[in-house]
């Protein structure tokens, strides 16, 4: 009997985003001619450059000594990120929400700020600030991204398919719509899509694994056992779990000798129990081969 195993969660780059968006800065508003105004300009340029070059905390002291001098949007933003760089996810947040609250259609802060709420774990925080964004692609990665970890995946696919309308190549929106369908069990149009994304790259061992699970939960096991014989053959490492599905695959179709010789191999290097043994020995003898089934038989009562 196949042991099914769920898909992986939708994995949607938020994370590879927010780090992507903090590392750049807003410039600076154009600067007055008086004192005051000269001393801003100045700290922020430095700021600017220490952010460049690393020294996040010696830039947020500098955008904080000129946000003194005055309220600036792009200041609040840039002090947002060198908190961020510096692992102050809260304090980043109360940056943009100072930003946005001088600059109501700042852009770049609506998205930063939602990502680092996201980051947080507040989805439904991120959601809200993210409310009044375009649909562009980060912002509609992220959307999916909360809406998936929320558990509400019609939302998630929604937000998915807008990207994949907007950007048609992007093969990682492609994958996560693929994922989010899996765990909707619309396991015909998952496997479709995963299709469509290995004709487009073939050498996609995490594709093959997807469509191989996508194929078993609709019953199609030599089919799945295809594409998960692909997906172990392009896998960089060896993968026990998949491995021992395939085996279950195998055994399903009635190639039980395969089956047995699957799941040795994904037990190499393990310390085998006595009931694994058993089951080896029962496949092999199930298919006429009764040395290998003797010697599986001989290994399960050495165990036990």
């Amino acid at each position: 009997m196949i042991r099914r195993k769920s898909l992986a969660r939708a994995c949607l780059p938020a994370a590879a985003a927010i780090a992507a968006a903090c590392l750049s800065l807003c410039p600076p508003s154009p600067a007055a001619s008086g004192p005051a105004e000269k001393e801003f300009a100045a700290l922020v340029t430095t700021a600017g450059d220490l952010f460049r070059n690393g020294d996040f905390k010696g830039a947020a002291i500098r955008y904080r000594k000129a946000l003194e001098i005055k309220e600036d949007p792009e200041t609040w933003f840039n002090l947002g990120s060198s908190l961020y760089r510096l692992g102050d996810r809260p304090g980043a947040a109360d940056a943009y929400r100072r930003a946005l609250a001088l600059k109501r259609d700042f852009t770049e802060a609506i998205l930063n700020l939602g990502m680092v709420l996201f980051e947080d774990g507040d989805y439904k925080g991120a959601l809200a600030a993210l409310g009044t964004a375009e649909p562009a692609m980060p912002v509609l990665r992220i959307r999916a991204a909360c809406f998936e970890r929320i558990g509400d995946l019609g939302s998630a696919l929604f937000a998915v398919e807008q990207g994949c309308q907007i950007s048609p190549a992007d093969m990682a929106m492609r994958t996560a719509k693929g994922t989010i369908l899996y765990r909707m069990k619309r396991l015909t149009d998952a496997a479709e899509v995963f299709r469509f994304l290995l004709e487009a790259k073939p050498s996609d061992a995490e594709g093959w694994k997807y469509l191989a699970w996508c194929l078993s939960g609709l019953g199609e096991a030599r089919e799945a056992a295809e594409a998960m014989e692909m997906s172990i053959r392009l896998s960089a490492k060896k993968d026990a779990a998949s491995l021992v599905f395939l085996g279950d695959l195998y055994a399903e179709i009635g190639l039980l000798r395969q089956a047995a010789r699957t799941y040795s191999r994904a037990a190499e290097g393990t310390d085998r129990s006595a009931d694994d043994l058993m089951r080896e020995a029962d496949l092999y003898l199930r298919a006429g081969d009764s040395k290998s089934a003797r010697d599986a038989l001989g290994r399960a009562v050495r165990k036990n």
